[in-house]
C-alpha cells in the first residue's frame, strides 16, 4: 500500500515538533496490528487500551490498514461500538476474567502471538506495535518472516521495578527480588530486547524503562500520546465557575482517589461536591471513607462514563482533581486540560513534563492530603486566577497533543525501519 500523501518526517525523540526534513520515499507498511492487553470496553481498561484505540483509529484514517489484537476471556461478551474504522481480533485471556491483578496475565502473550500468526500468512510488509507484555512472543515472529515484519513495542506502564534495575547487586538477595518482580515485567523484558524499536509515552519514563528491560537509552524513543477531539471541541459552560469538583479515572489506589476523600475532609462544609467517574477495585472503599468522614452526601460516584458524557461532565466542572502517585504520560489530565478545566494534579512521574508548568495546573507531592487540600482552597478562593489557568493549559494542549501528531511520528519511525 502506497503511503499517504500527507505523511511529514519528525526528529526523534521529540514528540510534536515541526517536520525539519523531507519526507522519505522508504516503503510504509501494508499492515498495521496492534495489541494489547484488555480492550476500552472491557470491565477492566485504562490509559493503554485507550491510546490503542486512539491510535488505531488515527491510522486508518491517514489510510492504512489496521487490525488490533485485544484480549478477553472466552466466555466474556465484551459491547463494542458500531462503525470501528479498524479490525478487531479476540485473542484468549488466561483468566477467569478481565482484570488487572490477573495472576497469570504474561500467558496471553501465547495466544497474542497464535492470533498474530495468523494475521501474517499473507506475507506482506506488516508492523506488528505491541502495548506491553502481551507481545513478548512477537520478536518470534519477526524473525520468522524478517525481511516483510518489524516489531515495535510501546511501553504505557506507569512505574518500574527497581529490582530488574541496573545495576542490580549480584547474590542470593539479589537473585530473590528478582523472583518477586511481577511476572508482566520479565514478560515485556522479552518483548522489548527482540524490538526493532522501543518506544515511550515522555521523558521521564524513557531511563527507567530502559534500566527496567537492559536495552540501551539511546534505542528507545519518547512519542507522547495525543487527546480526543472530544475534549478538544467542548465549550466551557459560564456555570462552571460555581459547578462541582470532578475527579474520573481508575478507582485504585495508584490514582490518590482515597487521598482526594481526605483532603476534601480536611476542608470542611460548604467545599462543593465531588462527582467521581469511573470504575475499580477501591469502589467500595470510596464510599466507605466518605461516609466515614462526614461527605456521604457530597460524593458522588457515578460510573463508567462514555467520552462524549465525559466531556460534558467537565465543561461544567469547577476543578478536576486527579491526585495521582504515579503517571507515565497522565491521560486523565491532558483530557481535563483539552477542556479548559482548571486543575489540580501531582508532582510525580511525566506530569510537569507533560503538564507543561505551573501556569497551567497546581502540582502537589503525591500522596500528601493537608497540601492537596491547600491547593484546593486556593482555587475556590481565587476563581479568576483558576480559570486564567484553565484556558493557558487548554491552548497549552491543543498546541502539543493530539492524535494525529502521534500517528504520523509513529509513522514516520515505521518507514525508518523498513528503509534499514
Amino acid at each position: 500500500m502506497s503511503a499517504p500523501t500527507g505523511f511529514q518526517r519528525h526528529r526523534p525523540p521529540v514528540a510534536h515538533a515541526e517536520p525539519s526534513e523531507p519526507v522519505r520515499t522508504s516503503p510504509a507498511p501494508a499492515h498495521i496490528v496492534l495489541t494489547v492487553n484488555y480492550s476500552p470496553w472491557s470491565p477492566y481498561c485504562g490509559g493503554g487500551q485507550q491510546a490503542t484505540h486512539s491510535l488505531a483509529t488515527a491510522f486508518a484514517g491517514n489510510g492504512h490498514r489496521v487490525t488490533v489484537v485485544y484480549t478477553k476471556a472466552p466466555w466474556e461478551r465484551i459491547p463494542v461500538p458500531d462503525g470501528l474504522p479498524y479490525e478487531i481480533r479476540w485473542a484468549t485471556f488466561v483468566g477467569l476474567r478481565s482484570r488487572g491483578g490477573a495472576p497469570l496475565r504474561p500467558l496471553n502473550a501465547v495466544p497474542v502471538a497464535r492470533t498474530v500468526a495468523a494475521l501474517l500468512a499473507r506475507g506482506e510488509p506488516t508492523i506488528l506495535h505491541a502495548q506491553g507484555e502481551e507481545g513478548a512472543l512477537l520478536p518470534r515472529l519477526r524473525h520468522r518472516i524478517n525481511d516483510r515484519v518489524r516489531f515495535v513495542l510501546t511501553a504505557h506502564y506507569p512505574d518500574y521495578p527497581q529490582a530488574l534495575a541496573r545495576p542490580t547487586t549480584d547474590g542470593p538477595v539479589a537473585t530473590v527480588r528478582r523472583m518477586f518482580v511481577p511476572p508482566k515485567f520479565h514478560a515485556l523484558g522479552l518483548a522489548a530486547r527482540g524490538a526493532d524499536l522501543c518506544c515511550v509515552p515522555s521523558e521521564a519514563s524513557r531511563r527507567a524503562f530502559a534500566n527496567t528491560v537492559r536495552v540501551d537509552e539511546s534505542r528507545v524513543r519518547v512519542v507522547a500520546n495525543g487527546v480526543e477531539s472530544v475534549f478538544t471541541r467542548v465549550q466551557r459552560r459560564p456555570e462552571a465557575v460555581g459547578g462541582p469538583l470532578v475527579y474520573f479515572g481508575r478507582l485504585d489506589h495508584e490514582k490518590g482517589v482515597l487521598i482526594l476523600i481526605e483532603a476534601l475532609a480536611r476542608l470542611g462544609p460548604g467545599t462543593p461536591p465531588l462527582l467521581v467517574a469511573g470504575r475499580g477495585p477501591l469502589e467500595r472503599a470510596v464510599r466507605a471513607r466518605a461516609v466515614a468522614a462526614g461527605l456521604g452526601e457530597r460524593v458522588r460516584l457515578l460510573g463508567w462514563m462514555a467520552q462524549p458524557e465525559l466531556a460534558r461532565l467537565l465543561a461544567g466542572a469547577r476543578l478536576a482533581v486527579l491526585p495521582s502517585f504515579v503517571e507515565s504520560f497522565g491521560c486523565a489530565m491532558v483530557e481535563a486540560m483539552a477542556a479548559g478545566v482548571p486543575l489540580i494534579t501531582t508532582h510525580t512521574g511525566a506530569l510537569p513534563e507533560v503538564v507543561g508548568g505551573t501556569a497551567h495546573a497546581l502540582l502537589v507531592p503525591p500522596g500528601n492530603a493537608p497540601a492537596l487540600a491547600a491547593a484546593i482552597a486556593r482555587l475556590l478562593r481565587e476563581p479568576d486566577h483558576a480559570e486564567r489557568m484553565g484556558r493557558a493549559a487548554r491552548a497549552h494542549v491543543l498546541n502539543r497533543y493530539s492524535w494525529a501528531a502521534t500517528a504520523r511520528i509513529y509513522e514516520n519511525h515505521y518507514r525508518g525501519l523498513f528503509a534499514t
